[in-house]
Parts: C-alpha cells; sequence; structure tokens
C-alpha cells in the first residue's frame, strides 16, 4: 500500500497527514453477503439477551439469599434481646 501526501484542500483545511492509495480492494478479504452477517449479529445478538437474562437470575438469586441470611440473623439478634431483657 502507497502513502501519499494529502494536498490542502480549497478551503485550507487540512484533512490528515496521509491517505492511502485506493489500492486496497485489492489486498482486502471478500466481505460475507449480506444475509450471512445479518445471521451472525442476530445469533450474537440473542446471546447477548441470554447473557444479560441469566446474570439478572444470578442477581436475583444472590439478593434472595442474602436477604434470607439478614433476616436470619435479625431475628437471631432479636431472640438474644428479648431473652436478655426478660432476666
Amino acid at each position: 500500500m502507497n502513502i501519499v501526501p494529502v494536498k490542502w484542500a480549497k478551503n485550507q483545511k487540512r484533512f490528515d497527514e496521509t491517505l492511502p492509495d485506493n489500492d486496497d480492494h485489492v489486498t482486502a478479504a471478500p466481505r460475507p453477503p449480506l444475509r450471512v452477517m445479518q445471521e451472525q449479529r442476530a445469533r450474537e445478538a440473542a446471546k447477548a439477551v441470554e447473557e444479560y437474562a441469566a446474570s439478572g437470575r444470578a442477581t436475583q438469586a444472590k439478593t434472595e439469599r442474602l436477604r434470607a441470611l439478614r433476616l436470619a440473623r435479625e431475628a437471631a439478634n432479636d431472640s438474644s434481646k428479648m431473652s436478655k431483657t426478660n432476666r
């Protein structure tokens, strides 16, 4: 790929220091058909949605477990306070 310096534009703004020649089409790999790319995007989207849902389920399960532990701890603390005040 040959690099060619960019000349000043008509409005005197410099776009970039260099631009590649137009021979990229020779070395570039052919693109897959649009249908194949769309199917791949759809598969990736479905996978992302499933990962998001699984993450939500894991968070919900962890929250329920921690809530149960907290309630058990509070119940144990309340019962120990009640037994101390009854003495």
